[in-house]
């Protein structure tokens, strides 16, 4: 939706279309790190670079779209681009997401803990954003709709599936004791009371069961 918005916008996109990319991308960095979670032991080298690298570059991308806010608002980004660590975020950040995202799907299709189409479409759209970057103008803008499009459909499946994995667990039954519980037990004590001898040894433990009930 973000960028559906943004195809209809100037170069530097909208203030609400940009807007909505980075609040996306905060909210990614948690879906990765639950995906990451839910396959436990099957995850592999694959699915801890993946989600390390993905992570990694997925904050970075954000910072980059938090900028291009202010560059759709009328700030110039070219100075702040230009500068040592902005350029080298903008370079590396991208690739590391792009690297990262390519890692989780194969690790998510590979270990089938979670929706293996979610993990290949998770590839699929990576790779589509990868081709919007050799495109230029509307063709890129649309391009990276496709691609959000199909790397949405892959958290959804994926997301969906992990909701399924983990059903939410009974509530436990409370550990009260019902009316008819307590009749029994009280009915137990009560024989063992009236079957102690009157006199012997038992007879000083009489007055300690007669409390207890």
């Amino acid at each position: 939706m973000a960028h559906f918005i943004n195809l209809f916008g100037p170069s530097e996109g909208t203030v609400l279309g940009n807007s909505m990319v980075f609040i996306a991308h905060v909210l990614v960095v948690f879906a990765l790190i639950a995906l990451y979670d839910a396959q436990a032991e099957k995850r592999g080298f694959a699915g801890f670079f993946g989600m390390l690298f993905s992570v990694i570059g997925t904050i970075g991308v954000s910072g980059i779209v938090f900028v291009e806010i202010a560059g759709a608002s009328g700030v110039l980004m070219k100075p702040v681009f230009q500068a040592p660590v902005s350029y080298a975020i903008f370079i590396i950040c991208p690739l590391m997401f792009v690297l990262g995202m390519l890692l989780l799907g194969a690790s998510i299709a590979r270990a089938k803990v979670t929706s293996v189409k979610g993990g290949f479409l998770l590839i699929l759209g990576t790779l589509v954003f990868v081709s919007a970057s050799f495109s230029a103008g509307e063709i890129a803008l649309v391009i990276d709709c496709l691609g959000a499009a199909i790397t949405g459909a892959g958290f959804l499946l994926s997301g969906l599936s992990l909701a399924l994995l983990n059903p939410r667990k009974k509530p436990r039954q409370s550990a009260r004791l019902t009316e008819k519980n307590f009749l029994i037990k009280l009915n137990v004590r009560t024989v063992i009371i009236t079957t102690l001898p009157k006199d012997g040894l038992l007879h000083g433990y009489k007055p300690l069961l007669l409390a207890s009930v």
